[in-house]
């Protein structure tokens, strides 16, 4: 029933659920959990991995070309060399190659540019890019390039979509419309999703790990994120167009997103499964 979870994650949430004294719900609660990958960064290039980064100059392909906007390059926010990803069950990201993450961060407007970009290609094929700062359009500091953070560890977590959460607890019957209303779940989602890593991390976790692929958000719904973007609830449960949270990277260093929130990139899950990036949003979450 839970064949998209990976064993140990499972018995994590099941040893939470027990000490939450929430049998009744385990799965509902499972079925509305996802995997997902945690980077835990280091600035000490030595002890960290050498294709998976935050900041400083991507390694590209030679035909890969740098993302532009009307205004100028836009700047490099992350490297993720997929083959580095742990195995998880029927996940969908690609299995080989790199993504390349870029966005422009001016703090005025929604919609600020930004580029995914998929390399299916061996890290032999890498190549350190040669590229003007002066060329790389400034974020709302003045940073053209970030202060490089490499990945020196990468580890499972968990995601917990709130709406899928409520759909099945309303289907099986465990909570009805009116606990909902009155807020009978509260902050369940986040709270649930911090003490499973607790468990998988036997007892420590790190609250700045940059994280690929869940559908958390954090502390904002994702109905305020994308407005009219956002898909019935009803899409979650039957396959229709919903939004992930591809990739979510925290401030740190000179990479600051707004008040030292975090930025978060978003696929259709559509799109996700077929390897198409063409169509990813950014979004930065702040209080």
């Amino acid at each position: 029933m839970h064949e998209h979870l990976p064993v140990e994650l499972v018995k994590a949430a099941r040893n939470v659920i027990a000490e939450w004294e929430l049998e009744s719900m385990t799965d509902v609660i499972l079925g509305a959990t996802q995997p997902q990958i945690r980077f835990e960064c280091s600035n000490r290039p030595k002890d960290a991995l050498p294709r998976t980064f935050a900041g400083g100059l991507p390694e590209m392909p030679s035909d890969l070309q740098w993302p532009r906007c009307e205004n100028g390059l836009l700047p490099f926010i992350a490297q993720i060399d997929l083959a580095a990803i742990p195995a998880l069950p029927n996940h969908p990201l690609p299995r080989s190659g790199f993504l390349y993450f870029f966005y422009w961060c001016t703090n005025e407007t929604e919609g600020e540019p930004c580029r995914v970009l998929w390399a299916d290609c061996d890290a032999e094929a890498l190549k350190p890019t040669k590229i003007a700062e002066t060329d790389i359009l400034p974020d709302w500091q003045g940073v053209r390039i970030y202060e490089q953070e490499r990945t020196a560890s990468i580890k499972l977590g968990v995601s917990m979509s709130e709406c899928l959460l409520e759909q099945m607890a309303l289907e099986s019957g465990c909570l009805t419309q009116a606990d909902l209303n009155d807020d009978e779940l509260g902050d369940f989602p986040s709270e649930f999703e911090f003490d499973v890593e607790l468990e998988l991390a036997g007892g420590e976790i790190c609250l700045t790990d940059h994280m690929l692929w869940g559908q958390s958000l954090g502390y904002v719904p994702l109905e305020e994120l994308l407005g009219d973007l956002t898909p019935s609830r009803t899409g979650y449960r039957n396959g229709g167009e919903t939004w992930l949270n591809l990739l979510q990277v925290m401030s740190g260093g000179n990479m600051l997103w707004s008040d030292a929130g975090c930025l978060a990139f978003l696929i259709e899950k559509s799109k996700l499964e077929k390897c198409e990036f063409d169509l990813v949003r950014a979004r930065v979450l702040s209080t």
